[in-house]
Formats: C-alpha cells, structure tokens, sequence
C-alpha cells in the first residue's frame, strides 16, 4: 500500500502534564476535575506514530514539558519527530485553550497542521481528501443541541472538535491580526454559554468567535466534508461510515489496540 503523502502540513500534539489538586476553582471548567485532555506521554507518542505509519507530513511536532523533552526528545528527533515547548505555562484546560487559540502558529511554519491528541489520529487513510485543503478548519460532526454550540447570533453549529482537527495556518494566525476575545464565559451577555462554564479552544474558535476568523476570510467545512474527516459522535449522517481519524470515540465496528 502507498503510504499516503499529506502535503504542506505539520503534524502537531501537545502532552504537558499537570496537577488538578493545584488548579485553582476558578479555573476549572465543567467536568475537568473528571477528565483531561491527556491519558499520559505515551499514549500521545503512539498516536503519532499511528498518524506516522498512515501518512508522510512536512513536519512533526510535539509540544510538551521540558521534563519530556530531557527524557525523550532525543530519540524521537531520530525519528523525525521535533519536540519543543510552549511559549506560555500549560496547568490546566483553559491554559491549553489559550494555548491553541494563540500561540500554536508559533509551532506551525507549513500551510496546514493535522492536530491530534491522544485519543485522537488517523484510523483511514483512504478518507483522506484533497478538498481538505480547501477550508481553514475541520473537526467531527457536532449532534444537535438546544442550548449549545450556539453562536452569539443564534446561529447551531454543526462541525467542531479540535482533538483531531485539520487547521490552516491563515487561522491559526488571525488571533495575531485582530482580537480574538478569550473569556467568553465572562461576556455571556453576547455568546451563548447557557450557563456552562469552558473555555474549550474548539467552541470558541468554531462557534463563539467563528464571525470573527469568517471575517478574516476562514471557511469552516460544511458537515457534508467533515463526516468524511472525522467521528466523534455517531449520528444519522455519519452512521456506518469510518472517516480519516477520530477523536474520543472510535466509530462503531472499529476496533484499536
């Protein structure tokens, strides 16, 4: 089988451990001290290896602490993989939100990056397609729902998911260019929070501020495409189907040791 070749685009994740007995309350968001974001450096390692084995990228990037880095990142250099650090202390979800909102362009120098976590990478690389490249952001599918994934104009969203996520560099680059507001829990006279409390980088790139990366001339892939490009929840549209990757949960039938 020819090993798929996705060009001008820099494969990326994050893993930097943190202590959830020393967040404090007021950054916690709804169901973190339950779940975070990372299940351990080497489940995120196997991920990009995963992706690595499907498909050749211009670059591979892993952003991590400097405690990974001093132990791994020298064997992993000699598979190609780079590993750096992010510019700003990582301890919780909504610093890894800030995070990616405004400084993973400064890991990017492609056009595109495939950004992956550890339960989320390539699981079909005969799903990948060229069209892809036509938009500025791709995640899963988003089921419905009354009171969420809203926009401050009322407007239900259908595709978001930054856990396996195809981003262009155009985007990663508009919070550089104009601003970007982050707490959009605070301003929840203007977006639509229904009284939850996330800072979730992919709600408040796909859906809070999603006029203002449109402004910018960012295109959001239609769910027509993004069922195509990933799966994280099962819905009518998307039953029976195995897209490129996914993030959380694998669709049904597939199974991954």
């Amino acid at each position: 089988m020819t090993k798929l070749r996705i060009k001008d685009t820099t494969l990326s994740t994050m893993y930097v451990p943190w202590d959830k007995s020393k967040i404090a309350a007021s950054d916690l968001q709804d169901g973190e001290q339950s779940k975070t974001l990372d299940n351990g450096v080497e489940d995120t390692i196997r991920a990009i290896y995963t992706c690595m084995d499907f498909a050749d990228f211009d670059s591979v990037k892993f952003i991590t602490s400097k405690e990974v880095i001093d132990i791994r990142g020298e064997d992993l250099l000699q598979d190609g993989i780079v590993c750096e650090e992010p510019s700003i202390p990582i301890t919780n979800m909504k610093d890894y939100a800030r995070f990616m909102i405004y400084h993973l362009t400064e890991h990017v120098d492609t056009n595109y990056t495939l950004t992956i976590q550890h339960d989320g990478f390539i699981i079909n690389p005969d799903e990948w397609r060229d069209e892809y490249y036509d938009y500025d952001y791709i995640g899963a599918p988003w089921p419905w729902r009354e009171q969420g994934f809203v926009t401050p104009f009322g407007e239900h969203i259908s595709v978001g998911n930054g856990g396996f996520s195809f981003r262009s560099k155009k985007l990663l680059d508009v919070p550089s260019k104009v601003e970007v507001p982050f707490d959009v829990v605070a301003m929840n006279d203007f977006y639509k929070m229904f009284g939850g409390v996330n800072w979730n980088e992919d709600g408040n790139i796909c859906v809070h501020n999603r006029h203002i990366f449109e402004s910018q001339g960012c295109k959001f892939a239609p769910v027509e495409v993004a069922k195509h490009f990933s799966h994280e929840s099962t819905l009518d549209i998307n039953y029976g189907m195995i897209p490129f990757g996914f993030h959380g949960n694998l669709p049904q039938g597939v199974q991954f040791s």
